[in-house]
Parts: structure tokens; C-alpha cells; sequence
């Protein structure tokens, strides 16, 4: 049966410890996993003879034992022990346990349970830990176990080791062995260091257990000690200029003493002259002036300001952790600079505690809007109920869950303002919290993470006694007939997703001093819509502003809205597909503009699908009533039986459905320059073969697109559909061309129906696309081959399937092409895979 884990352990000299440490690992819960331990002795003296012990017979009855070493009284290095002791393992995972530390018994199984739960093998796992003896490095041990998640990637440069501890790491043999393995350095270097910044650099991902596994052993004889804190202090720099300031302009240093000038000094000579300044808050350091460069040719003078005048970027050379009493000391000036790099939970944590009137009031501002949502129940009821009854919390986030937990302290607080997020298909205990918050806050927001769940909130949110004056619910349309719900007086802000516009006419009903509206569409269902008709409707006399978005049928439920509530409107916003209707501008005009004698800002977008149907003529704009708005911009696809009119400026954040022939079939009714400075995803259609001159046009009118997305057009027959399937991708002058790139994208998703195993346009794509890190598409066997054949000698494709780090596979083609899971990893290396169905 195959191996599991292999525990690395390198050995030298460590004889006193190891009974402890083999102790530890016989009382590992190991739960049917195949484990083996594997030992490498490097040089121990004859006196640190280990095979007398009598607990490794207890070890042989758990484990297949593997020992082996050299003889030489020379050691060989901590990273040749750990490499040799890999090799001669067999595991599928590896757990790092040094010789004088203690494993907890449940190490093993815990971190084993993460590993085969994760989707690729590219993580470092480590835990909190313990120090032996207690009180041992606490600075640094405090700050390793208290770091989150997102901070052990954010303070990699802060300490002297990595924010995992290497004691605790548990990582996949391909992942270690695609990393080449530790440094073989034989004394005085951190290979715990260098691995950890080269798993980063390959797009490595971080998790600490929030359990404590092991007891980390500090004792004069450690490895650790034989390593300089300057050989330390080298790799951090390096790395910083590496990653961070290579790619700098310019920067500032903070901290003009000690540290600030050894920070300085330790750069290589094209990043010290990007040092602009020194910043600090000490009069005598300031009162100097300038710190010299006395190694610089011409004795350059680094001016010495006080830290409110310092622009960012900044790089802090301070203390990273200080005694309480230290930080009480400091001047109230300086907190609120360190406060914006601590999350509301450190803050909580860190101050909760301290009796100091001024820090409390200090801490004040930066825990006033409070996310509580990732925290535990345990973290909710140790820190909640003492913090909204001493602090001025004002806006809380958290999950749906936690509800029923946060009723009795919310409801006497001073909260005004909450953002739940809702992840599931029922919305009872939603229900609970909205019955009780209704009539105590003054703004909600709701976001669905399922948008197939339950809509029926609307008469618990829309109450009589509602006190509520904003609210915002995503990701999920709303439910409601005319008699589920109240009059809400105090509803001046409104943003929801319905199902047609017959809800909207149910909510101007009952909101009369309602001032801003904002609805998103859902797709239509039902093929007939109630009529949004109401007998005695008294029209809002407070609305002003109106944004549609989404999708609907009906245009004349458009229509009869703006005539109802149209005359006080000073600002609309429309982004629809409209379904089965082309309405060029005199109608536009009629049922709409002239609804809105107030109207001072008009945004416009309409895409309309529709075969058979002639061009709109843009003379229908060029009235009077439309020379008062922004330009519009009408385009045919005649390919692609598409229709769309917009105005420019382009408000939207997204453009749909380009194609070769747009630069040449748009019109507008006044003279304009076409650029999409907002746009950040760009969809392209297919219709004939994409040319140069198509993503040069991308490449000047669209600077800041992140997502490229190539899709099929949606209406065509089924001989379209076949002559579609038929013709090339690319022109050959695109193909061919390899000089045009677009390096403001990053994400490239691959649609088609077809060419999806043309490895030359897969080669020309990556390459139009220097920074893609995210890549959504089919790859089938053929592709796969393909690849194989030609990444010996071309050496490109490698590298950009290497920089690849998200890989979603579209999976509507036969399921017989797809590739097995280690072929997939083959290709991409560095990236996590994702599946999805469309």
C-alpha cells in the first residue's frame, strides 16, 4: 500500500531531545494513514547515537522507519539533511518535524486533512505553535500566531523568518520537488527562508492551521542559532527590491536612524536613487536635515522631513512589535498611521484590554464600522457584547448565521447601519433579523451569494414601522404581490432585482418619499407579464434619480413607468437587453424624453438582438430633445443580427459583443472620438475572422480592459451556425504579426465553440497577452499533444503556461477529450483549477 506522509526529520547531535521527540510521534492519531518517518543523521558524534533508544521499537510497530546519514564529522548543512531525508522517502506528502521539537497528537492529521482537500498542490501548510521553554522569543512567537490569513502573505518581510515557521510545514513531494528542494549550504544560511520566498515567487499559496501542533524547542544548540542575523537580513533585502522596489519610481523611508540608514544602505545603487526621503517624528533627527550618502560618488544629501509631510509609497523600518507600555508612549500623531495597517479584529484584540481613555478614543474611528463576518462564534460572544457596549459602533457586517447569535447585543446598540451576506437556498432566519432591524437601522444591505434561493424578504423588509432610509439587496429578485407589503415613509434609497416591472409600480406605491431607484432585471420567466397598471396611483413626487439594468421584454412597461413617475426625474441611467425590440430615437424621444421635463443627465445603453430587422436610421436622433444629452452611437452587427445604441461617455464597466465591422458600421448623431476609458471586460464576437486592425482599435480605445472574452454570436440559423464554425479565428496578418500586445489584461476567456485545439492561436493569443495570469477555456487531448510537441523547442509557450495561476475549464464539448487531472497540472503548473459547465 502506498506511503501517505513521510516525516522529515535531519538529525545531528541531537540524542538528549530525541526520546522526547519519537515520544511525541508514536502518539500521533493517524486515522488509516500510511505514514512513514524518515531520518538522515548528519555527522552525529558516536555519542549522539539515536538506535539504542527504546521507544524507536514502538515507532517501528507505527511507521515504516527509514534511516540514513553520512559519517563525516563535517555537517553537511540543515537543507542537505532535509533534501536526503526526502529522497529517501516515498510519501505523496511531507511533514517537516525538527529533532528537538514535539509534535501534538493531532499535527498529522490535521494538516493531512487540509492537503487532500485542496484542488492543487502548490500550499505551504504550517500551524500556531508553543515555545519550549514558555516565554521563549514571545515577541516573535506572538506575532506568528496572531497573523491571518491575508497576512501571511502581506508581512513576508518582516521578521526574520517566514509567517508559516518551517517547524510546522506540511506541503505535497511535487510541489517540493518542482521547487528543486531547500538550499544545500553547508552552515550559517536560512533555507527555511529561500524556500519560502521561491514558493511565492511560483505562485506558492499560505495556510496556518489556527491550531496549536507542535512544541517549538529553543535551547542554545539549535540550527537557528549558526545563521547571522546579516545572512538573514541580506535575503529579506534582496527580495524586497526583487518584488517591490525594482518596480518603484520612487519611495520613502521611514525611520532616519538605525535602521532607516541600514535599510538604505543595503540597497544596490539604481534603488537608493529612488529614495526621495527619510521621514520621522523625533525633533533631532528632523533638525539634521539631510542624511549623507558618504559611499555615493557625488556625497548625495537624502533630505530628512517630518512623517505628516511623507508621500507614499513608504517602507517602514520600525520595531514590529513593541511592549504595551512602549506603545502607550507614543505620540497620538503616529496612531492613526499604524491603526490603517491593522484590520478591526487586531485592533479589538490587541486593545481591547488596555485601560486608556486616549486609546480608546484614538481606536475609535477604525472600529466604528466593524466586519465581524469571518469570525467565530467563540470570537463573536468574547468580544461583541463588551465592544458595541463600550465603543461607538455604528456599522456592523456579518453573515447570515450569525443572526440569531447577535440579536440581544445589536438591538441595544448604536448600530445604524449592516451588510449580511446570505449563502443560503431559505431566508428564515434572514426573516428573523429583518423583523427586529427594520425598525432600528437606518441602512441595510443584503447580498446573496445564492442567486437560486428564496426571494420572499419583501414583507418583512417593507414594513409599517420601517425606519429604514437605504437599502441595497444583490444577487437575488425579490418575490411580492401588491398586498405584501407596507407603506414606508422613510425609504428615500432603494436598490433590488426584480422580475419585471410590475413589481416596481407595487413598490412607487407604497414608498411615496422615495428619492433614488435603482432596479436591476432578471430574466423574464413568464412569457407574459402582469400589466403594470394601477387604478388611483398618486405619482412620487420625490423621485430623482433612476437606474435600470438587466434584461426585459417589455418596453412599453418602460414606458408607461417614465409616463407615470417621469416629471420630477433628473438623472436616469439605462443599461438593458432588450428582448425582441429595436426602438430607434423619435420612440426613445416620444416615451420617454418628453415624459422628463426635469431630465438633466441621460446614460444610455440598449442591446437588442433581433434577425430580420433593418438598421435604425441615426437621423431619429438628431432632433432637438436629443442634441440636449450626450452624443449617441447606434452599430448593426449584420452578422450577428445585433443592435446597440449608447451614449457616449460609455458609463458601463463592460462592452459587449465587438466585431471587426464595428469601427465601420457605427454611427453617431454628432461628430465623437470612441474611447472606453471605464470598460474593463471586452467581449468579442466572431464573425469573421479577427484582424490586426481590430485589436489595434482594442489596444487605443479600450487602456484599461482586465478581462478579453471571445464568444459565439447568440442568433444565428443553423447555417450561420455552421458557416461560423467553418472560418478562421484569425487573419493571417494577425496570426502572423507578433509585435501588437494588450498588457492591461489578465484575464482571457476563451468561448468558442470551435478552434479551441489550434495551438497557434492558443501561442498568438498568449502572446497578445503578456500579464494573463487567469485563463477560461477548453483544452482537449489534440490541444494537449499539440503543447507537448512543441514546449521542447519553444521555449515561449512554457513560460506563459507557467505564468498561468487560475485555470477554469469549460466543459460543453465531448466529454472523451477531456484530460485526466496530472495532465492538466502538466501544462499548468503553477495554477489553481477551477471547472465550470457553460
Amino acid at each position: 500500500m502506498s506511503i501517505e506522509v513521510s516525516i522529515i526529520m535531519p538529525v545531528r547531535n541531537a540524542a538528549q531531545w530525541l526520546n522526547e521527540t519519537f515520544e511525541s510521534l508514536t502518539n500521533q492519531i493517524i486515522e488509516n494513514i500510511n505514514i512513514e518517518l524518515s531520518i538522515y543523521d548528519d555527522g552525529s558524534s558516536a555519542s549522539s547515537s539515536f538506535s539504542s533508544l527504546g521507544v524507536i521499537k514502538r515507532l517501528e510497530l507505527k511507521y515504516k522507519l527509514i534511516i540514513n546519514g553520512h559519517e563525516d564529522s563535517e555537517a553537511r548543512g540543515v537543507g542537505y539533511g532535509k533534501n536526503r531525508a526526502v529522497q529517501y522517502s516515498s510519501g505523496r506528502f511531507l511533514c517537516f518535524q525538527d529533532a528537538d521539537d514535539l509534535m501534538c497528537p493531532n499535527r498529522i492529521h490535521e494538516q493531512y486533512r487540509v492537503a487532500i482537500n485542496e484542488n492543487d498542490d502548490a500550499i505551504l501548510i504550517g500551524s500556531k505553535y508553543e515555545r519550549i521553554p514558555e516565554g521563549s522569543t514571545d515577541r516573535y512567537t506572538q506575532w506568528a500566531n496572531n497573523l491571518n490569513q491575508e497576512q501571511l502573505y502581506t508581512q513576508i518581510y518582516l521578521a526574520h523568518g517566514p509567517t508559516v515557521i518551517m517547524p510546522t510545514w506540511f506541503c505535497s513531494r511535487s510541489w517540493f520537488d518542482r521547487l528543486g528542494g531547500f538550499d544545500e549550504i553547508a552552515k550559517g544560511h536560512c533555507e527555511d527562508l529561500t524556500f519560502f520566498f521561491k514558493h511565492l515567487r511560483n505562485g506558492g499559496r499560505l495556510h496556518r492551521a489556527d491550531k496549536m501542533l507542535l512544541y517549538y524547542r529553543y535551547h542554545p544548540e539549535a540550527a537557528t542559532f549558526s545563521v547571522h542575523e546579516d545572512v538573514i537580513w541580506s535575503v529579506r533585502i534582496q527580495e524586497i527590491q526583487s518584488n517591490i522596489i525594482n518596480n518603484l519610481e520612487k519611495l520613502t523611508i521611514w525611520n532616519a536612524g538605525k535602521q532607516g540608514r541600514k535599510f538604505y544602505r543595503s540597497l544596490n545603487d539604481a534603488n537608493k536613487r529612488k529614495v526621495m526621503c527619510f521621514c520621522d517624528m523625533d525633533p533631532k533627527k528632523i533638525s539634521k536635515g539631510f542624511y549623507t550618502d558618504e559611499l555615493s560618488q557625488d556625497k548625495r544629501r537624502i533630505p530628512v522631513i517630518h512623517f505628516t509631510q511623507a508621500t507614499p509609497p513608504i517602507i517602514i523600518c520600525v520595531k514590529l512589535i513593541m511592549t504595551k507600555t512602549q506603545l502607550l508612549d507614543l505620540p497620538n500623531e503616529l496612531f492613526p498611521l499604524i491603526f490603517q495597517y491593522l484590520n478591526s479584529r487586531n485592533l479589538i484584540e490587541t486593545f481591547s484590554n488596555v485601560q486608556s481613555n486616549r486609546i480608546q478614543i484614538l481606536i475609535q474611528p477604525f472600529i466604528s464600522h466593524l466586519d465581524i463576518s469571518q469570525e467565530t462564534n467563540q470570537w463573536i460572544q468574547t468580544y461583541l457584547p463588551d465592544i458595541l457596549n463600550q465603543q461607538n459602533v455604528v456599522a456592523l457586517r456579518l453573515h447570515d448565521k450569525q443572526i440569531t447569535l447577535l440579536l440581544q447585543y445589536v438591538l441595544l446598540s448604536k448600530i445604524q447601519s449592516m451588510h449580511i451576506f446570505d449563502s443560503h437556498w431559505s431566508t428564515d432566519t434572514l426573516k428573523q433579523g429583518l423583523d427586529q432591524f427594520g425598525q432600528r437601522l437606518k441602512r441595510l444591505s443584503i447580498t446573496f451569494t445564492d442567486p437560486c434561493g428564496k426571494g420572499d424578504l419583501a414583507s418583512h423588509l417593507f414594513q409599517r414601522y420601517c425606519q429604514l432610509e437605504y437599502v441595497n439587496i444583490t444577487g437575488r429578485s425579490l418575490f411580492f404581490d401588491n398586498n405584501e407589503i407596507s407603506t414606508c415613509t422613510k425609504l428615500t434609497y432603494l436598490s433590488i432585482e426584480l422580475e419585471g416591472m410590475h413589481r416596481v409600480f407595487i413598490l412607487m406605491k407604497n414608498l411615496p418619499n422615495l428619492q433614488q431607484l435603482k432596479v436591476k432585471f432578471r430574466v423574464e420567466e413568464r412569457m407574459i407579464q402582469p400589466t403594470c397598471y394601477f387604478k388611483n396611483l398618486i405619482s412620487c413626487n420625490t423621485l430623482r434619480r433612476i437606474t435600470f439594468t438587466g434584461c426585459t421584454k417589455y418596453f412599453e412597461h418602460l414606458a408607461h413607468f417614465f409616463a407615470t413617475f417621469g416629471s420630477t426625474i433628473q438623472c436616469l441611467t439605462i443599461n438593458i437587453d432588450l428582448i425582441y425590440n429595436v426602438i430607434d430615437g423619435l420612440r426613445l424621444e416620444r416615451e420617454l424624453l418628453n415624459k422628463m421635463q426635469c431630465l438633466a443627465s441621460f446614460d444610455l445603453i440598449i442591446h437588442s438582438i433581433l434577425t430580420h430587422r433593418e438598421s435604425i436610421e441615426i437621423n431619429t436622433f438628431q432632433t432637438l430633445s436629443w442634441r440636449k444629452f450626450n452624443p449617441i452611437v447606434y452599430w448593426n452587427d449584420i452578422h450577428a443580427h445585433q443592435h446597440t445604441i449608447f451614449t457616449l461617455p460609455y458609463r458601463s464597466n463592460t462592452f459587449k459583443h465587438l466585431s471587426n465591422d464595428f469601427q465601420s458600421t457605427c454611427a453617431s448623431n454628432r461628430e465623437v472620438f470612441l474611447y472606453f476609458e471605464r470598460v474593463r471586460t471586452l467581449s468579442l464576437l466572431v464573425t469573421t475572422p479577427l484582424t490586426l486592425e481590430t485589436f489595434e482599435f482594442i489596444a487605443k480605445s479600450f487602456p484599461n480592459i482586465k478581462t478579453l472574452e471571445l464568444t459565439n454570436p447568440i442568433e444565428l440559423s443553423r447555417f450561420e451556425l455552421k458557416h461560423n464554425r467553418t472560418i478562421s479565428l484569425l487573419s493571417d496578418v494577425f496570426l502572423s504579426n507578433n509585435t501588437l500586445q494588450l498588457p492591461s489584461i489578465v484575464k482571457f476567456c476563451f468561448l468558442l465553440r470551435s478552434h479551441y485545439d489550434n495551438y497557434q492561436i492558443l501561442r498568438r493569443f498568449l502572446h497578445l497577452l503578456p500579464n494573463l495570469v487567469y485563463l477560461q477555456m477548453f483544452i482537449g487531448r489534440s490541444l494537449f499533444h499539440e503543447i507537448l510537441k512543441y514546449e521542447h523547442e519553444d521555449n515561449f509557450i512554457r513560460s506563459a503556461l507557467n505564468r498561468i495561476e487560475t485555470l477554469q475549464m469549460v466543459n460543453f464539448y465531448d466529454g472523451k477529450n477531456i484530460l485526466t487531472h496530472e495532465e492538466i497540472h502538466n501544462l499548468f503548473p503553477n495554477a489553481k483549477k477551477l471547472f465550470s459547465g457553460r
